[in-house]
């Protein structure tokens, strides 16, 4: 049984940062994308690793897709929200500004760092473009 741990682990270092990019990509943000690559991961080990070897992959990336997915739920309720608590507020409140919310596409992260390049620039941007469902 020690010998299926060790594949568990092999298997979650194959795929974790493919698992980063793809939630990346799909978030734009880094500490989020970082969030739900965990959270995917636990439940994974949690519920499905005892599953057979040839399930692992496909049973992953559903769960980090429905983890995507809800964030994005999440995120459209809490802009509601927002919204409509700020529009009350004070008009001079630097939160309404939304250039000020925009994440600084200059910002060195670690993500950023890892993987460089002005063709993977372009291609993250024409994915972002996408449907949810086609990203």
């Amino acid at each position: 049984m020690q010998d299926s741990g060790q594949s568990t682990e092999e298997f979650l270092a194959s795929i974790e940062r493919r698992a980063f990019r793809m939630t990346h990509i799909s978030t734009g943000n880094s500490e989020d994308a970082l969030d739900i690559v965990q959270d995917t991961m636990f439940i994974w080990v949690r519920k499905y690793s005892e599953k057979p070897q040839e399930e692992w992959r496909p049973l992953f990336f559903r769960i980090l897709q429905n983890k995507i997915r809800d964030w994005h739920r999440r995120n459209n309720v809490r802009k509601r929200w927002r919204i409509w608590f700020h529009s009350q507020e004070d008009p001079g409140d630097p939160i309404e500004n939304p250039l000020e919310n925009v994440a600084d596409p200059a910002a060195n992260d670690p993500g950023d760092q890892m993987i460089r390049g002005h063709s993977l620039k372009a291609m993250e941007n024409s994915i972002r473009t996408l449907p949810l469902r086609q990203q």
